[in-house]
């Protein structure tokens, strides 16, 4: 692990962070204007992350993968390949927490939190329930130890054409996915703009 610059979406704005290096045979193919990287990971779960070619390219990669992203993971391009690849990646963490009350209240769920139109006897008929709260907190860390990632809720195709490198420093903003291969489901999904110390 050293200090290397990292393009926090221009070329103006960059920053030292801690960036891990590894020299490991990965799954790689091209995008239109971004790399997909698929890390290994424990053995249902898959890692990718999906690397603009510029440092400002983000932007650009979100609008094409909001389209793209499932049929890339369930059927990845034929032009995908195992590579020994120099990889230099910053760590990095991001922690989450949404207030699921007003989703579920315009699902229309309300009544879960109003102690006289809640109906949960279902669960308890021993005395009137109801919510005050629906919680979801997420984090994500990665670093030299692995990836650690932690969901607790409580109720209280083919991309494109390119080049791959036989290197590849992550050295600008990037999207990254933990995908459920049993279920098919996207667990976690996000941006890094600018790791944060970990």
């Amino acid at each position: 692990t050293e200090d290397l610059p990292f393009y926090c979406g221009s070329l103006e704005k960059v920053r030292k962070v801690k960036t891990m290096f590894c020299e490991e045979t990965l799954a790689v193919w091209p995008g239109d204007g971004f790399r997909v990287l698929h890390l290994p990971y424990e053995e249902r779960f898959q890692m990718y992350l999906f690397v603009p070619d510029e440092p400002d390219g983000l932007p650009e990669l979100e609008k094409k993968l909001a389209a793209q992203i499932p049929s890339t993971l369930h059927t990845p391009p034929l032009s995908r390949a195992m590579l020994k690849l120099k990889l230099r990646l910053p760590r990095f963490r991001i922690q989450d927490q949404t207030d699921f009350r007003s989703i579920l209240g315009a699902l229309g769920a309300s009544d879960l939190f109003d102690p006289k139109k809640a109906d949960l006897s279902r669960i308890s008929d021993s005395r009137p329930l109801h919510f005050d709260f629906a919680q979801a907190h997420s984090e994500i860390s990665v670093d030299e130890k692995g990836t650690q990632a932690r969901s607790l809720f409580t109720m209280g195709g083919y991309l494109g054409g390119g080049l791959i490198p036989e290197e590849l420093h992550v050295d600008r903003p990037f999207v990254f996915l933990i995908h459920d291969l049993k279920t098919g489901q996207i667990l976690f999904m996000g941006r890094v703009m600018d790791p944060k110390e970990i």
